[in-house]
């Protein structure tokens, strides 16, 4: 998984000339178990779009593997917008919790010539 700093709201379609809005978040809470209690370790989220109509309660990837149309910008149009949150346990102690922040560095160091 790449990860990235912050959350994008949609991608421009540059050959239809269209905003597809990202209107749906899939949180994933990443915990490590510690005795009998658990620390959160990590938080992350997916976009995706789903376009009107979409069956909101199947998941993501149920939703790709149906081609399910995604929601475009319409100025005027309202707009749905939904979350699912999933909890994860996760193998990275708390001591190894910051990371992946190591990852996002070395990705802006490279697009960015830093």
């Amino acid at each position: 998984m790449d990860y990235h700093e912050g959350i994008p709201l949609g991608i421009y379609n540059k050959d239809k000339h269209e905003m597809v809005i990202y209107n749906h978040l899939e949180f994933t809470i990443l915990n490590h178990k510690i005795g009998d209690s658990y620390r959160i370790v990590g938080l992350e989220v997916e976009p995706y779009s789903f376009g009107p109509g979409a069956d909101r309660h199947l998941m993501p990837e149920t939703q790709k593997a149906m081609n399910r149309i995604p929601q475009i910008l319409v100025p005027g149009q309202d707009i749905e917008f939904s979350y699912d949150i999933k909890i994860k346990e996760s193998s990275v102690a708390w001591d190894h919790r910051m990371d992946h922040y190591n990852k996002i560095s070395s990705h802006y160091e490279q697009v960015y010539h830093m």
